[in-house]
């Protein structure tokens, strides 16, 4: 019998293990979503643009700070502008349909989105480009994947559906812009996975 209990107690207690202070203390807060993009809830599919614009700027200032590529760091001014445009945009919608189920911006990265994170803070120079190159055309293909399977899903909420559809051409634009800037080199092995 206490064997059957502390096996119950560890498969409920392990998911808190896992998650950094910040999702135990706050799960609401976090933002980390798991659930493929065709079948997330409102709230999912905010949390996860919100994660999404968070690293975009993030990381747009970063390589800011530490490219000298004209075109990457064209790029990153252009996806600091963007997606706090994308934030604004979707803060109204939300801001008058989640009464009282408010959802809050992630205070910290979810695993993914941290190491890559992680990978760049440790990059410079001519890596640092094709490494931030490589995770932008990364997170822009699964921007597009939220984007589309959260417009085409079929128990969206309306308003959140037409600002995805109308957010798609942004990141087309974006990931076109990705596919015309040149870095010098290889490109850096393992960047792509880095997810």
């Amino acid at each position: 019998m206490q064997k059957w209990l502390l096996a119950v107690l560890c498969t409920l207690l392990l998911p808190c293990a896992v998650l950094p202070a910040a999702a135990q203390s706050f799960p609401e807060q976090v933002g980390f979503v798991t659930s493929p993009p065709g079948n997330r809830t409102a709230k999912d599919f905010v949390q996860a643009m919100m994660m999404n614009n968070k690293f975009a700027i993030v990381t747009g200032n970063l390589a800011l700070e530490r490219s000298q590529n004209p075109a990457i760091r064209a790029f990153a001014s252009d996806m600091i502008a963007a997606h706090r445009k994308i934030g604004t945009d979707m803060k109204r919608i939300t801001d008058r349909s989640f009464v009282n189920r408010r959802v809050t911006p992630p205070p910290v990265f979810d695993p993914p989105h941290a190491k890559m994170h992680r990978a760049l803070l440790v990059s410079y120079g001519p890596a640092f480009d094709r490494l931030y190159v490589s995770q932008q055309m990364q997170d822009h293909q699964e921007l597009m994947a939220t984007l589309e399977g959260y417009a085409a899903g079929k128990d969206g909420y309306p308003p959140l559906q037409r600002f995805s559809g109308q957010t798609v051409p942004m990141i087309r634009d974006h990931q076109a812009m990705l596919g015309r800037i040149r870095v010098d080199g290889p490109s850096p092995s393992g960047a792509v996975a880095a997810r």
